[in-house]
């Protein structure tokens, strides 16, 4: 695969966000769900996976960025690598805290890179209008459809700005209903979770231009435990460990 294609929208994006980090792109896949961004530790470098067959190329590329210039902002490094064990040990149950706590920070990550830098905003409005198009599966599982539910809920409520949300008002809401209801059949119990979940969401109006990694975190917790997830705060905090803020 040639990557040097992609040199210049990398070049772009690094002196758009100010970011002298070395970044490269170093591989590609066939899942657009396997997209990502790491440190690599020996080279000093970030580097990023991306889908190669996918239509929102730019979005992606952007927002991979975006968890860098996030990490800098912050400075906390966490918001732009995946931990070492998810690669190796993780069990499952921790993977799906990780997934869950990765869909909350790519809506921060979204505010800075698209809704904060004008000229990436179309990005954004494209990626979400093939995303509502696109819909959810019926045959989907709880889990992914509770990890849809706070991406989508987060992202349409708080990241599209005002005038756009307007404009898709009918169709977002369409969406997010389909997504309650698919998710209430799974069980009657979680009617009551989603209408705490919602009031743990809507926090982030208040935090979304936040500069203190301590206020995200916390949010990400807050929103997570509100879901049935095993051993949530001890892997929590293994994901995201505190006293870890510095240069990333």
């Amino acid at each position: 695969m040639d990557f040097a294609r992609y040199d210049g929208d990398l070049k772009e994006i690094k002196t758009l966000f100010s970011i002298t980090s070395e970044i490269i792109i170093n591989k590609f896949s066939t899942n657009p769900e396997d997209t990502a961004c790491d440190w690599n530790e020996a080279q000093e470098r970030y580097e990023i996976t991306l889908g190669v067959i996918i239509q929102e190329f730019k979005y992606y590329l952007i927002h991979e960025v975006g968890h860098i210039l996030l990490a800098k902002r912050l400075q906390y490094p966490y918001f732009a690598r995946t931990p070492t064990e998810l690669k190796t040990t993780a069990t499952p149950d921790q993977e799906v805290i990780f997934e869950f706590s990765n869909h909350i920070i790519d809506a921060f990550v979204d505010y800075v890179a698209f809704h904060e830098f004008e000229v990436n905003y179309p990005f954004f409005i494209e990626f979400m209008d093939a995303l509502l198009k696109k819909g959810i599966s019926s045959r989907a599982d709880i889990i992914y459809l509770l990890k849809a539910y706070i991406y989508f809920s987060l992202q349409l409520r708080f990241v599209l700005k005002a005038y756009d949300r307007v404009l898709r008002r009918d169709k977002i809401q369409l969406f997010l209903s389909r997504l309650q209801h698919l998710i209430k059949l799974k069980s009657d119990r979680y009617s009551a979770l989603l209408t705490k979940l919602d009031s743990k969401i809507d926090l982030f109006d208040t935090l979304k231009s936040s500069r203190d990694a301590t206020e995200i975190l916390n949010f990400m917790l807050n929103v997570l435990s509100e879901l049935p997830l095993k051993n949530l705060d001890n892997t929590f905090k293994q994901w995201f460990p505190d006293g870890t803020q510095g240069d990333c």
